[in-house]
């Protein structure tokens, strides 16, 4: 449920246009806008803050990443940690990872992965580790495996095959423990696949697919345990507005209202008090975006 009347509260907008970012939430609410693109083709080491809890009306800057990157893997971990992996830098695909130390400000290098890769779907799961879905390596083209770091060993495991080659999905972990991977790119193909990985088995199954192929989307879990996607492009490559929820216990989805502009390219979190924001990314006319748009009671602001 949404905490009181936060349905109306001003979301400030970016510092500055930016798409292919990655955003995570720390554990005492703020909100992290981390890399991707701004208004040149060169990727980006910014990162910005907002604290919604404090009710600040604007981002403001945090310690640098110490590379650009984009379309990289952003997620928090199980240790109040944000995670960055993987990305494209300018000189190709990447297998660099990074944490982010909220309370000190300060990044450090990690382990690298096993395979280099941008357009890489990511998410925090409830066994503390952050994943790597799938994603493009390059001359390689779409791979279709994961890797999940465990913040507890501070190593990469490889869990295998995924059901698919897609650059571009979006991921999210969800209530029951499972990470989703919904939708994807594979030079060919929007996917409307959703695929559910067990942590505990190991195993991967499907769930109902989306009602449209999409890539370049967004996903979420918002707090009654229900994943919203929305935005993305289909099979035009083209930016839409369309916002699914997809709720895990009935295996159903529904049209929800769509975002008040099409966007792809940009980063969804949930909020501590239950809004769901798309932050940034890319529009018609390859415009790149500032805006935070905040899903409420029904609505976006």
């Amino acid at each position: 449920m949404l905490a009181p009347d936060v349905s109306t509260r001003p979301v400030p907008s970016l510092s500055t246009p930016r798409s292919h970012l990655g955003a995570a939430v720390a554990r005492d609410g703020k909100v992290y806008a981390i890399g991707g693109v701004t208004s040149s083709t060169r990727a980006s080491n910014a990162v910005e803050m907002w604290d919604p809890v404090a009710g600040a009306t604007s981002w403001v800057s945090r310690a640098s990443l110490p590379i650009g990157i984009r379309s990289a893997g952003v997620a928090a971990g199980g240790d109040g940690r944000i995670y960055v992996y993987g990305g494209e830098n300018g000189s190709g695909p990447s297998d660099r990872a990074f944490a982010y130390d909220p309370a000190t400000n300060t990044w450090r290098e990690l382990a690298r992965m096993a395979r280099r890769r941008y357009a890489v779907a990511s998410a925090g799961a409830l066994d503390g580790r952050v994943y790597a879905l799938n994603g493009n390596a390059g001359a390689g083209g779409t791979v279709r495996d994961a890797q999940a770091y465990d913040p507890m060993t501070s190593a990469w495991a490889t869990l295998g095959s995924t059901p698919l080659h897609t650059e571009g999905s979006a991921a999210a972990g969800g209530a029951d423990g499972r990470v989703y991977l919904f939708g994807g790119y594979d030079n060919a193909t929007h996917y409307r696949d959703v695929s559910v990985f067990d942590p505990t088995t190991g195993a991967w199954t499907t769930a109902p697919r989306l009602p449209e192929g999409r890539a370049w989307h967004g996903a979420a879990l918002a707090l009654d345990g229900t994943f919203h996607v929305a935005g993305g492009d289909e099979l035009r490559s083209r930016p839409t507005d369309a916002h699914r929820v997809y709720d895990p216990v009935a295996r159903a989805w529904r049209n929800a209202a769509p975002l008040p502009e099409p966007r792809d390219s940009f980063a969804m979190v949930t909020l501590l008090d239950g809004r769901v924001l798309a932050i940034g990314g890319v529009t018609l006319g390859d415009t790149r975006l500032a805006t935070v748009r905040a899903w409420a009671a029904g609505a976006w602001r």
